[in-house]
Parts: C-alpha cells; structure tokens; sequence
C-alpha cells in the first residue's frame, strides 16, 4: 500500500481541504480520504479501471450516483509524489468541472 496526501478543491465543494489517497498498484484498490470534511462523505473507495507499471492510475469514485462520480487521472511526478486531474460527469448544459491536484508521498501529518 502506497500513500500520498494533498489539498485540493474539487469540483462543487466550497472550499479546498486536505486529502489522503491509500493505493494498492497490485490489488488495484484505491481509498481516498478527507479528514477535515465538515460533513457528507469521509472516505470513498475507488474503483480502479487503469494502472501502468505503478506509475499511472486511473479511477472513478465506487459507489456515487452518475451526478456525484469524479474520474481521477494521476500519474507518478518526478520527486514519486502524484500530479492529477479530477473530472465530474457534464452537467446538464453539458459543461464539465474539473481541477488538479498534487499529491506528496507519505502519510498526512496533523498536529
């Protein structure tokens, strides 16, 4: 199990927070975590579609209704962290929401 942790703001929320994204490259699991959510959903598995060499992954988010689901886009950075990009599904003026993120490797530290 590989770890990264980040900020970010995805698409609809009101403000960016802190992110932590557990990956198994052999198993093909992903979880994400948000520590610091105020409410709604904590924690969302993620249903792995692609990996190459444990450097590119892509996914989608397990168990959201079509509206709600984000694809992620992440491949491996120079320095072994994550650089991605996180798209919602159009809305009904067919626009999309998307945002980037980078994603240190480790564990999040709080104090």
């Amino acid at each position: 199990m590989e770890k990264f942790h980040g900020s970010i703001h995805l698409p609809g929320t009101p403000k960016p927070m802190d992110m932590e994204l557990d990956v198994d490259w052999d198993k093909k699991e992903v979880e994400l975590h948000f520590p610091d959510r105020p409410t709604g959903i904590e924690e969302w598995e993620g249903l792995m579609v692609q990996q190459i060499d444990h450097k590119e992954l892509l996914f989608r988010t397990k168990g959201l209704p079509g509206p709600l689901a984000h694809w992620w886009h992440f491949y491996r950075n120079r320095v072994g962290g994550l650089f991605g990009i996180v798209l919602t599904l159009p809305d009904w003026e067919g626009k999309w929401a998307q945002c980037n993120v980078i994603l240190d490797k480790g564990e999040l530290v709080t104090e």
